[in-house]
């Protein structure tokens, strides 16, 4: 259960960083959220629910400095490794990463 919280926190952690990305480097950022088609608008908020679930199930069932330090880690792996070139290219995938974090969610919570 602790390598899919992992992946389930780095999903999370790389969609929403990849909105902040996307919403700072570009000109149209005032209208990101207006320009998404209806399904986008709907799943782009599952991950904030996935991000904040998952989180909360790190600490419930790990020991409560375990969900810190990896919030931290995947935060420095993202901002890193997945750079500012790198995250344009998941922004067209956003919606699928959105959804496979949402089911590691589910995932976590009813097993």
């Amino acid at each position: 259960m602790f390598m899919v919280f992992c992946l389930g926190l780095l999903l999370s952690m790389t969609s929403a960083y990849t909105v902040r990305v996307f919403t700072r480097t570009t000109e149209d950022a005032n209208t990101y959220f207006g320009n998404q088609s209806k399904v986008r608008q709907i799943i782009g908020p599952i991950n904030l629910i996935s991000l904040l679930g998952i989180i909360l199930w790190g600490f419930i069932n790990l020991s409560w400095y375990i969900p810190i330090v990896l919030f931290l880690i995947v935060s420095f792996v993202v901002g890193y490794i997945f750079g500012r070139d790198r995250l344009f290219l998941f922004y067209s995938i956003q919606p699928l990463i959105d959804i496979l974090s949402f089911g590691i969610l589910i995932f976590l919570w009813f097993n």
